[in-house]
């Protein structure tokens, strides 16, 4: 999934498909978070506070969540 950068103290990037939200955490972390509709995600886009919107509107949801874990040489 592509991942757009966002300006945020903890959020490296973010990416949408389907209906799955991606983000990637600026401490190496790569969750994904589903069942996450596209209002939503344009919500947390479009944010003043992209992490704040983030941690109100999706941490705090009930979506199933995922971490991701890379392998060796594997790209985020």
């Amino acid at each position: 999934m592509n991942r757009t950068p966002v300006k945020s103290s903890f959020i490296d990037s973010i990416g949408y498909e389907g209906d799955t939200l991606e983000v990637a955490y600026k401490d190496g972390g790569l969750y994904k978070y589903t069942g996450v509709s596209v209002d939503l995600y344009q919500s947390v886009m479009g944010a003043e506070s992209i992490g704040k919107a983030l941690k109100e509107q999706v941490l705090k949801g009930e979506f199933d969540v995922e971490k991701i874990e890379l392998e060796i040489g594997e790209a985020e």
